[in-house]
C-alpha cells in the first residue's frame, strides 16, 4: 500500500524522518528510493499481524478471503483492525504487539529481500512454501522492505507470527482477486546477536531467541486463539 496521497500529491507528513521508527543498529540509510522514485524515510519497528496469512484480510465485509473464507483476523494490528483490549483474550502479557525488522537498502540483501513463492491457502502452507525457498535462486519481489513508516502494509509497517524472528519473508504472486488472497511470512528480523525485541500488550519488553518454537512464537503471535504458550517464553 502506497503512502497516502491526497489531491496535491504525496502528503509532506510522510516522508518526514522520524528517528525513533529507526533502530540504531540497523545500517540501511535514513532515506531509501522506492521503486515510484521517491526518497522515503524508513520504519524498523512493526505491528503484529498474527497469523492470519493473508496480506489485506479484515473483519469488515468485502475483506474475506476467498481462497481461505474461514480464516479471520487474529493478530493486533491487521487491515482496518479495531482491536480492544478486550478482544485480548490469550491475555495481554502473552501477546505480541511490536516488534522489528531489518529495512531494504534497495539492493539485493538475503537478510531484507522479500521472497517470491505460489499462492498458498494454509498457515503451515505458507510456512512451508517460504522456508524451503533456496535465496540464492529464489526471485526477489521487493529490496525496500521497511521503506516508509506511512505504508501501512506487510511491506513497511506490519510482520506476523508465521515464522520463526529472522527467517525467509515471503509473498505470493500470482493469487486470485485482491491482495486479500495474497498470502504473506513476514518474520521479525535485527542484527541483534540471535533474536529480536517484542513489546507486548501489557507494555513489557522481552527479547525473543532465533530458536524459540514455532508453537511458542504463533501462540504469542494471536489475541484469542487460546493457544499454550511453551516453556521456552
Amino acid at each position: 500500500m502506497q503512502a497516502y496521497v491526497n489531491p496535491g500529491g504525496i502528503n509532506a507528513a510522510c516522508l518526514t524522518l522520524i528517528k525513533m521508527f529507526q533502530c540504531p543498529s540497523d545500517p540501511t540509510p535514513p532515506f531509501v528510493t522506492a521503486a515510484d522514485g521517491v526518497a522515503y524515510p524508513g520504519n524498523n519497528y512493526r505491528g503484529n499481524q498474527g497469523t492470519a496469512v493473508m496480506c489485506d484480510l479484515g473483519d469488515a465485509p468485502g475483506l474475506q478471503s476467498t481462497l481461505a473464507p474461514d480464516l479471520t483476523p487474529n493478530g493486533i494490528f491487521y487491515y482496518q483492525s479495531q482491536v480492544r483490549f478486550a478482544q485480548i483474550t490469550d491475555g495481554t502479557s502473552q501477546t505480541a504487539m511490536f516488534s522489528e525488522r531489518l529495512r531494504g537498502g534497495g539492493i539485493y540483501n538475503p537478510r531484507t529481500v522479500l521472497l517470491l513463492m505460489p499462492p498458498q491457502s494454509t498457515l503451515d502452507g505458507t510456512y512451508q512454501a517460504c522456508q524451503s525457498l533456496d535465496p540464492s535462486t529464489a526471485v526477489p519481489m521487493c529490496y525496500d522492505g521497511g521503506v516508509c513508516w506511512a505504508m501501512g502494509e506487510d511491506c513497511c509497517t506490519i510482520y506476523d507470527h508465521v515464522s520463526q524472528p529472522n527467517t525467509l519473508a515471503c509473498g505470493a504472486k500470482g493469487f486470485p482477486g485482491g491482495m486479500v488472497n495474497m498470502a504473506m511470512d513476514m518474520p521479525p528480523s535485527s542484527y541483534h546477536s540471535n533474536g529480536v525485541n517484542v513489546v507486548f500488550c501489557d507494555g513489557s519488553l522481552h527479547f525473543i531467541t532465533n530458536a524459540v518454537s514455532l508453537p511458542t512464537w504463533r501462540a504469542l503471535g494471536t489475541r484469542n486463539g487460546g493457544d499454550v504458550v511453551g516453556p521456552d517464553f
